[in-house]
């Protein structure tokens, strides 16, 4: 089709030639250079292999070398320091046991020749002329020997002989030519013993084919049969646990190795101590030993651990009690070196004059003032070990007691040159170690210690375990978050990665028993103790009264600024009170007993309470009411007192569950009526001003919102609120308690509580509520009841009241109160929900009846035109001889906007027939009351008659058996009808016993309301808490034993509670778990259906 073009095809096809000569040439240039990498490679590889052929037969000519040296060794040594400082050389220069494992065997030989006695001449010249030594002979591996004798006499080349003297070989030290030679290599050879005695048993037997050792060595190694394999794999490897290793470790860290006898010139002595002591503090200076140590201490103290309790657990000796005494003989031997380290360095910080003024070594410096301290190194290596003291025996304790171990550490962590460093090369695992092994220091060492020791290493001790524990709550947290994902035995949940050093369940279980020491009954009785023998008297009334609000109160100001001890007394409470708080806050599982052990403490809640009271300047608690009203120091959170006030609203809260009226009224053992009524009035005021404080957060309150809350919220909220102090909380719950009580067995005064004037409409804020903050002596007048007269009388006859000469504490009156709620504002509803009390009760019945009315119109007029049905009234057919079932069967589904409609009810009669007539009102409420009187008849079995209280109900423990079923539901349900009957404005007889209408209210019940459960059961736990002999004989256990049907079953109070007997110790805990099954637990579920209804 096209023509053919011969020119154009010609020079294509030269392209094309071209072209390919050039990828030829290309791929041959290629080729080329490969061949001579390759070429450059095999040559390197050859010269490499060459240079390891030569290395390692010089190495297998120095072991022969070394080998034919050590075998003519006599029996007794004698070759002189020369030759055995040659010997130590030569084997640093081919020491590898990986490579050899003859090696081991070769370095155990060395440390056996130089520990013992060394033969030398008098003259140090000759001496050094017969062991051939120079220094060029120290770089080769030399093999000729120089002659040695094992007589007391040498010849010398003139015929004469000259005596011989046995001397150490540290003696080389003092060599004109080979000390610093001598120096360098002990230091090496202490390195490698380390990392020997730190490690695993090296299998000699096995002989490598590069390794031509001769086997006419004759030196003998005291090591255990050697394992199966030479690998260092920690499960087929023995521990090194003896041999002259570590024999030789602990001589030459020791400084008195260095020191020779008195008969010596004592330059000589002056000169090798110093150089002695040199060579020690250069191996203390290089912060590798106790970094080294570590790693044995932890293989090891591990395995003790384990062996001592498989010990426990077997019926007949064990066969390993032998390797658990060789374990407890390799730790003491490692740490008697680290407490000959830390003389070493005690004694240089204590004596830095004697280096030249001016010219200080760099080494002094770090010892001196850095984080390379013995101190620090024990405290970050040693003692972050798990229960590494609680593996140590007495001759161990004793020595660290006489090392000051203790207080050492304690010091290094609290110096903040130091402090820094510790925190941040511990792990949280390692600060819990720490923490514990203190623990158990401070505990062994207690009865060795003066008392005034004890106080000060006491307080020392808090004050570190507040560092170490505030340092732990950036990392843990006892509940599970997406930040604290990772589980931790201890603390529950923390954000640090525990792959490595995560505790066995066995190290958790004795760190928890060491670190209990820290909250024992001991321990407080020790760090409260200036507390506890401060004798403060009852605060006098008339004192007070005598004194202007606005002047000073002079009444026993332990703690004033003018007394400097009782200034320090405060700090001291104060710290120790935060000790208890960051101890809560770690181990929240051990709460419950520390609290416990704390306010069990003799007289420990009455002194906190009146030493509370001498605070400040004024006195009478006033440093906290100005906290909480924001003034003096901006707030609680600026008061450094406060963690005294919240340890003691923690234990009061608790206490205060176990304290019977006999105790409280009548024997007034911890406070007299008289304190109990002005800590009310505290608490109250203090609560109160918290509460004021937040009005000062503005909040806009959203049209929708105020008709969200309209719609049958009794409490409605705010939409924004900043979250109150933990204090509040703390101190809340004690407040309610006091004003349970004294609801229940009065011993305020009248109008005690209100802080609501029902007349006057000054509002006060909480600095001048302050001022009306006081007690009054006057006696009440004869009108007043007899009841609240003679139990706030006191045992000395005066009275604690508060004084209304001035104007009472007050919010506001009634009608501006609820404006205010209405408005919303945030003071008023958080005093509503939070303390109720202080508003007078027509106060609340109005609001309450408000709330109702509001809703009910917001339904009547809103809702109305979007759910026309929500006001259908609900029409209910009942037979007159079955209110019960019909009832439910009509009412048991309803929703509760149906029960909010009208309930209109229909009669039916015997014949089936309608009556006539129309619900206006008179039906319901008669069905109402004949359905609760049949559901609440002992006879059904819901609900039941307590014995002592005039026949009031409460749920029946055992209604679950009668009806499995429907049980719940039912419950529920009365609980609607209870709230219709509320919600409509109607009347209902009924009487529920008192601790059941005090789980209604949402309060938990205990002790103090058992009488209006059983009687008798009162007074039974009241037998066993006041019991004076021995409890073990009453022969309780943690268990109850009941009868359900004909049927006997056995409750444990806890887990294996049948087999934990009731003590002395235990018996309140004994006390608090009854109360809590009987008003509590066993009625649990029917009474949470009951309150959701």
């Amino acid at each position: 089709m096209f023509p053919t073009r011969p020119g154009v095809d010609k020079k294509a096809a030269l392209l094309a030639q071209a072209k390919a000569e050039r990828l030829a040439r290309s791929s041959q240039k290629k080729v080329e250079q490969q061949s001579a990498l390759q070429e450059n490679s095999a040559l390197r590889i050859q010269k490499a292999w060459r240079r390891t052929r030569t290395q390692r037969s010089t190495k297998v000519k120095q072991r022969a070398d070394w080998d034919d040296m050590a075998s003519q060794l006599p029996s007794t040594p004698a070759l002189g320091l020369v030759r055995n400082l040659q010997l130590s050389y030569l084997l640093l220069k081919f020491y590898n046991p990986d490579v050899c494992p003859m090696d081991g065997k070769r370095l155990t030989t060395l440390c056996k020749l130089l520990l013992s006695k060394t033969v030398i001449v008098a003259d140090d010249s000759s001496a050094a002329s017969q062991t051939g030594g120079n220094s060029s002979g120290m770089s080769s591996s030399t093999g000729q020997s120089s002659p040695s004798t094992d007589s007391g006499t040498v010849s010398s080349p003139n015929g004469d002989k000259k005596p011989m003297t046995q001397v150490p070989f540290q003696m080389i030290l003092l060599h004109a030519r080979y000390a610093d030679l001598a120096a360098t290599t002990i230091r090496r050879l202490l390195q490698l013993c380390i990392k020997t005695a730190t490690g695993y048993q090296v299998n000699a037997n096995a002989n490598p084919s590069n390794d031509s050792t001769p086997t006419k060595s004759k030196a003998v190694v005291n090591q255990v049969a050697p394992p199966k394999s030479s690998t260092f794999s920690a499960p087929e490897q023995e521990l090194y646990l003896s041999g002259p290793e570590l024999r030789f470790v602990m001589a030459f860290v020791d400084v008195n190795t260095y020191r020779l006898p008195e008969n010596v010139s004592p330059t000589i002595r002056t000169q090798l101590s110093e150089r002695g002591k040199a060579l020690v503090l250069k191996i203390l200076d290089s912060g590798k030993f106790y970094k080294d140590v570590r790693v044995g201490v932890l293989r090891r103290v591990e395995v003790l651990i384990q062996m001592q309790e498989r010990t426990k657990k077997s019926s007949h000796e064990s066969v390993e009690n032998s390797k658990q005494k060789s374990l407890s003989l390799w730790i003491t031997a490692i740490w008697r070196c680290c407490l000959l380290l830390q003389a070493v360095d005690k004694d240089v910080t204590e004596k830095p004059q004697s280096r030249p003024a001016g010219k200080q070594h760099k080494d002094d410096l770090i010892n001196l003032y850095s984080d390379e301290s013995t101190a620090v190194g024990i405290a970050c290596h040693i003692l972050t070990v798990p229960l590494f003291t609680n593996c140590l025996d007495d001759l161990c304790l004793q020595l660290a007691w006489q090392s000051h171990v203790l207080k050492e550490t304690l010091d290094a962590i609290l110096d903040l040159r130091h402090q820094q460093f510790i925190l941040s090369s511990i792990s949280l695992n390692d600060t819990l170690s720490l923490l514990g092994n203190i623990a158990q220091l401070c505990k062994v060492n207690k009865a060795r210690n003066t008392e005034a020791v004890n106080r000060g290493l006491m307080n020392q001790q808090v004050d570190v375990a507040v560092v170490l524990l505030t340092h732990c709550q950036k990392y843990v947290s006892s509940t599970q978050t997406t930040e604290f994902r990772q589980y931790h035995p201890i603390f529950s949940w923390t954000n640090v990665s525990q792959k490595n050093q995560q505790l066995s369940t066995l190290q958790a279980k004795f760190l928890i028993q060491q670190l209990e020491y820290f909250w024992s009954r001991e321990f407080a009785l020790a760090i409260f103790s200036a507390l506890l023998n401060l004798s403060i008297p009852v605060a006098s009334a008339s004192t007070v009264d005598s004194q202007s609000p606005t002047q000073p109160n002079m009444r026993h100001n332990s703690s004033n600024a003018s007394d400097p001890q009782g200034a320090l007394l405060a700090i001291e409470v104060q710290q120790a009170c935060l000790f208890y708080m960051i101890l809560m806050k770690s181990f929240d599982t051990q709460k419950t007993k520390i609290l416990v052990n704390l306010m069990y403490l003799p007289t420990f809640l009455t002194r906190l309470w009146r030493f509370m009271t001498t605070l400040g300047p004024k006195g009478g608690m006033y440093i906290y009411l100005e906290a909480a009203a924001g003034s003096g120091r901006k707030g609680l959170d600026q008061e450094p007192l406060i963690a005294i006030l919240q340890i003691f609203c923690e234990c009061c809260a608790r206490f205060f569950i176990t304290l019977d009226d006999d105790d409280m009224y009548e024997q007034q053992k911890t406070w007299e009526l008289s304190e109990l009524v002005f800590m009310s009035g505290f608490l109250n005021q203090f609560c109160f001003s918290i509460l004021s404080q937040q009005q000062d957060v503005k909040v806009e309150a959203d049209p929708k919102e105020t008709a969200g809350a309209t719609s049958g919220t009794a409490n409605p909220q705010t939409p924004l609120q900043t979250p109150l102090p933990p204090i509040f909380y703390h101190a809340r719950q004690v407040l309610m308690q006091l004003y349970e009580r004294d609801c229940r067995r009065a011993f305020c005064p009248p109008n005690h509580w209100l802080l609501m004037h029902p007349t006057k409409s000054v509002f006060q804020s909480p600095l001048q509520l302050l001022s009306s903050l006081s007690l009054s002596n006057s006696n009440r007048s004869s009108n007043s009841s007899s009841t609240k007269s003679s139990s706030t009388t006191s045992k000395s006859g005066k009275l604690f009241s508060f004084s209304f000469s001035k104007a009472p504490p007050q919010y506001a009156t009634p009608k501006e109160f609820i404006a205010k709620v209405w408005q919303k504002d945030r003071t008023a509803l958080q005093i509503l929900e939070t303390m109720p009390h202080v508003i007078p009760f027509s106060a609340r019945l109005e609001i309450f009846r408000d709330f109702i009315k509001e809703e009910k119109m917001q339904r009547g007029q809103s809702l109305a035109l979007v759910r026309p049905d929500l006001h259908q009234s609900t029409m209910v057919k009942v037979r007159r001889g079955y209110v019960l079932e019909d009832g439910y069967q009509n009412l048991g589904q309803l929703s509760a906007n149906g029960w909010k409609n009208t309930i209109r009810v229909k009669f039916v009669n015997e014949s089936g027939l309608d009556e006539a007539g129309i619900d206006q009102g008179g039906p319901f409420k008669e069905f109402m009351e004949s359905f609760l009187e049949s559901g609440f008849s002992p006879n059904l079995n819901l609900f039941t008659t307590s014995t002592a209280s005039m026949n009031m109900l409460y749920p029946s423990p055992t209604s679950h058996f009668t009806h499995p079923s429907t049980g719940l539901e039912l419950f529920r349900l009365f609980g609607k009808m209870l709230g219709k009957a509320m919600y409509e404005g109607l009347l209902i007889e009924v009487k529920f016993a008192n601790f059941f209408l005090s789980k209604i209210l949402g309060r938990t019940v205990f002790l103090d309301e058992m009488r209006s459960y059983d009687e008798q059961v009162f007074q039974n736990l009241m037998f066993v808490k006041k019991y004076e002999g021995n409890v073990e004989d009453l022969g309780l256990t943690f268990s109850l034993d009941e009868e359900v049907f004909g049927t006997h079953r056995t409750i444990e109070l806890m887990a294996g509670g049948k087999d934990v007997e009731v003590t002395k110790d235990n018996r309140i805990n004994y006390i608090f778990k009854v109360s809590d099954y009987r008003l509590n637990r066993q009625i649990q579920d029917q009474s949470k259906a009951f309150i959701e209804g």
